[in-house]
């Protein structure tokens, strides 16, 4: 069990709320008593979810219903925080597909890359500053296994996970020189029982981790490292990544994503 997040503030924002490991997230830090503004598309759900953890929990939980792709996100959110100080931010909303680069349409994209790259870009920008400036808080950027090499059939979902990866290792280091006692973690999960699949249009893997497991894993890592896999297969997966020559890395990251995800791996790899 990791230590208390209280030790960073009293108030946490979470994207991506509503369902899988954003509200699994948000379920802890309620669990170790912090206040949360939580983010998320899905009105009704996110206020549901709002409206349980703060009866369960006794803490002030406060639903942001706001579209992360729109250009006009952060002033939307800025509303729903106020003058409430974020000591926690959790970039977690993320969405993706697998097929064909051609077969996706680009609007489809490029509402991804609103909420996978700008959205995290932008959240962190503004709430960075302010812990900074008190010296004290944490970021976390939920992210994927994808980031450590691309993967044929998910081109831009992969490019937005290594956007989020190299984001939050370039700012960890940044913060390391400037001595700040800001925790900073890229946290790449794997498979995980989630809505996810359902929009990407994938299955669930039979070793699939659950939500809160994943959180779990992932926070004992909080402060103690930049980057973290999340399982001994998102390891295997990472560092084979780094040791393999560029194509046998390509056929590889390709061939474990396709094969535990793709209802039809065939179909994939015919050509029109």
């Amino acid at each position: 069990m990791s230590q208390s997040l209280k030790r960073y503030g009293a108030w946490a924002l979470v994207t991506g709320a509503s369902s899988g490991i954003g509200r699994a997230m948000a379920q802890r830090l309620c669990a170790d008593g912090l206040n949360c503004i939580i983010v998320s598309n899905e009105k009704e759900a996110l206020t549901a979810t709002a409206e349980e953890f703060s009866r369960r929990y006794a803490t002030e939980v406060i639903p942001c219903t706001c579209d992360l792709s729109s250009l006009n996100h952060l002033e939307e959110i800025r509303r729903c925080v106020g003058t409430r100080e974020i000591d926690i931010l959790v970039n977690c909303a993320s969405f993706g597909t697998l097929g064909r680069f051609l077969d996706t349409p680009l609007s489809v994209y490029r509402e991804g890359v609103g909420v996978s790259v700008h959205s995290y870009l932008t959240l962190t920008h503004h709430f960075l500053q302010g812990m900074v400036e008190r010296d004290r808080g944490a970021v976390i950027f939920v992210c994927s296994v994808n980031a450590f090499a691309p993967v044929a059939f998910s081109a831009v979902y992969t490019a937005e996970k290594a956007f989020e990866l190299f984001l939050g290792e370039a700012i960890w280091q940044e913060l390391q020189y400037a001595d700040s006692k800001v925790d900073l973690l890229v946290m790449c999960a794997s498979a995980t029982k989630t809505n996810f699949q359902a929009r990407a249009r994938t299955r669930v893997a039979q070793w699939a981790w659950t939500p809160e497991k994943v959180v779990d894993a992932g926070l004992r890592k909080l402060g103690r490292t930049p980057v973290a896999a999340i399982s001994w297969r998102g390891n295997v997966y990472r560092y084979a990544g780094k040791l393999l020559l560029e194509r046998l890395r390509l056929r590889f990251a390709s061939w474990a994503i396709t094969s535990n995800l793709a209802w039809d791996r065939k179909a994939l790899l015919r050509t029109k």
